[in-house]
């Protein structure tokens, strides 16, 4: 979307037009000042940046007074200017100005600020490059000598660009006892407040992000003013943004940052955003704002000037997929401002322009601006870490099928393994909860993901044991049919069935820690229920509460499908059972 076309226009204009065209022509030559606008202060103290050590030039002022002297002959007239480089990774300067500049004098004795601009012209810069500042002294008939050397920090930008105004601390005195012209220079107190205002560089593109869309800033022909807070009942804009995709590269990534292209006329007061909304058929947002982003002090944006402002997304951060029209907008979140205090954002109107997606809101609605508004969208790759969970059962011997595992808002169905297995995540923190026939069996606990993660849930899945008797409780039940269910005794409910054995027991596996039914048959068929009770397993290896049956088999004539043991062998049984406190003691196999 950054293909640009023109075509040349002849037309007769009335001489209003004219000069108002020269005046627009004029303004947009005031040099662009990007994020960030800041003062920069020559400290007292050093550092070493790209193999150079020199003075400090950065954003607070320092408490260590520093001071250089020359002296000349007679009573002159004396200068003060500086030069300016960038300066590379590799010690490589390249200068900026093309002389002396931002040059004040002093012909008579005093001392005190004095201040002189310079137009630094806009130049490119690597992420790695600072800025270095020498101050010279001279004469009028003398030479430029070097005194001081100053150099920001690596500035992270991508080129650097506006109108400095330099102030120097200067001392000029002649003693006329010797002829001899005393100059100095002081620096790095507030005292002493030798600075630079309105250094202003833009922000190199984020590294390791995606540019996802953007329309240069240096196809700004005009602008349009924020002059009311959001949301605007009145023909006002109170928000102004552009519609936007992306058709190659991954399917869908993070929203990172948005950038827009502002300057700020008077004094307004609050805090900007940069709002995502879903694009109708026309380019227009569509219902709720999708992402906000942090928020943005409008004192921040510079005067008059125009900059790259950056708006960053916080985490979590919404995804944006490949091929979806998108409106970004910044919008006057919060604060005051009017007809006179506003916040402009640049933009193209020129014939030609990216398809004529702007928009603003007025009126209470969203309407289209015949435009092309100036901004970037970055993406932050998606990593796509994978979360291996298995299953298990308390003992941690069955891997568990069939088990709902949930990740957040996420769900899978383990399978005959036990496996869930949940790919493409971001990093950050993620709930796991397990769900066996409808109920929790291991409390929510959550994880850090931030590599490939794989482990065992071990859960509360239960084997345990029962003992089925007759109403008399004079003997016991052999091959009865018990049946666990998680709810009523109906067969979409079943969770385990076996038969008891010749002690009257029974073993049903993995049954979930929950008050569950457990039915006895007397029929294979389950048409003769003999007992219907519940029981909450607590513990792996757990003998429960005995099921008393609500039929005697010696008295009933219906013809049952189970055999009633003897009381002898019932005490036989019970001398056995006293002798072994594994589950082996019931004379049972596992179900």
């Amino acid at each position: 979307m950054n293909a640009r076309y023109t075509k040349a226009i002849i037309k007769i204009i009335p001489v209003g037009i004219i000069v108002l065209l020269l005046f627009l022509c004029l303004f947009s030559m005031i040099p662009r000042a990007d994020c960030p606008v800041e003062t920069r202060y020559t400290r007292g103290d050093q550092h070493s940046v790209n193999g150079l050590t020199a003075y400090k030039l950065a954003t607070s002022q320092s408490v260590l007074s520093q001071s250089v002297t020359t002296s000349y002959s007679g009573s002159v007239t004396v200068y003060w200017g500086i030069k300016v480089w960038k300066r590379a990774s590799d010690g490589t300067e390249t200068e900026i100005t093309t002389t002396y500049s931002a040059v004040v004098s002093r012909s008579s004795d005093g001392s005190g600020i004095q201040s002189k601009t310079w137009t630094c012209m806009t130049t490119e810069l690597e992420s790695t490059d600072a800025i270095v500042v020498r101050v010279y002294y001279w004469e009028l008939l003398g030479s430029p000598v070097l005194k001081a050397t100053f150099i920001t920090e690596q500035l992270g930008a991508n080129e650097i660009s506006s109108t400095w105004t330099v102030y120097y601390y200067t001392y000029r005195t002649y003693n006329d006892k010797f002829d001899t012209t005393t100059q100095r220079f002081y620096w790095g107190t507030s005292t002493y407040n030798s600075r630079i205002e309105n250094f202003v560089w833009s922000p190199a593109p984020p590294t390791g992000y995606t540019l996802l869309d953007s329309y240069s800033e240096e196809y700004q022909y005009a602008s349009l003013g924020l002059w009311v807070v959001h949301p605007s009942s009145t023909s006002f804009p109170s928000s102004i943004g552009q519609s936007w995709n992306y058709s190659s590269g991954d399917s869908s990534y993070k929203l990172y940052q948005a950038r827009f292209y502002l300057s700020r006329w008077s004094n307004p007061t609050g805090n900007l955003t940069a709002v995502l909304y879903i694009a109708d058929g026309n380019g227009k947002p569509i219902g709720d704002a999708l992402a906000t982003s942090n928020k943005v002090d409008v004192t921040t944006v510079p005067l008059t000037v125009f900059m790259v402002v950056v708006f960053n997304f916080p985490e979590p951060r919404y995804t944006v997929t490949i091929n979806t029209i998108y409106v970004i907008q910044c919008e006057m979140t919060e604060g005051s401002c009017d007809g006179s205090n506003y916040v402009k954002a640049g933009y193209d109107d020129y014939e030609g322009k990216d398809n004529s997606n702007m928009s603003k809101y007025v009126f209470s609605a969203w309407s289209a601006v015949n435009g092309d508004c100036c901004f970037y969208i970055y993406g932050e790759t998606i990593v796509g870490y994978t979360l291996n969970l298995r299953v298990m059962d308390w003992d941690l011997t069955d891997a568990i099928n069939g088990a709902y595992t949930y990740v957040n808002s996420s769900q899978q169905t383990s399978d005959a393994n036990g496996w869930s297995n949940y790919t493409n995540l971001d990093s950050g923190t993620y709930y796991i909860n397990v769900s066996w026939y409808g109920f929790y069996v291991n409390g929510t606990f959550s994880i850090e993901l931030t590599t490939d993660t794989t482990m065992d849930v071990r859960c509360k899945i239960y084997d345990v044991y029962v003992q089925v008797l007759p109403a008399n409780q004079k003997g016991i039940l052999y091959t009865a049919n018990v049946t666990v269910f998680n709810a009523t005794s109906e067969a979409s409910n079943k969770i385990r069935t076996n038969l008891s054995n010749k002690t009257g027991y029974t073993s049903l596996s993995n049954l979930p820690n929950a008050t569950l039914t457990f039915t006895v048959y007397a029929k294979s068929d389950y048409s003769l229920v003999i007992a219907n009770v519940t029981r909450t397993p607590t513990s792996d290896e757990q003998t429960l509460s005995a099921v008393i049956c609500n039929q005697n088999y010696g008295t009933t004539l219906i013809n049952w499908e189970i055999i009633l043991i003897p009381v002898g062998i019932v005490f036989f049984s019970k001398s056995l059972k006293n002798k072994r406190k594994n589950k082996r003691r019931h004379g049972i196999r596992r179900a």
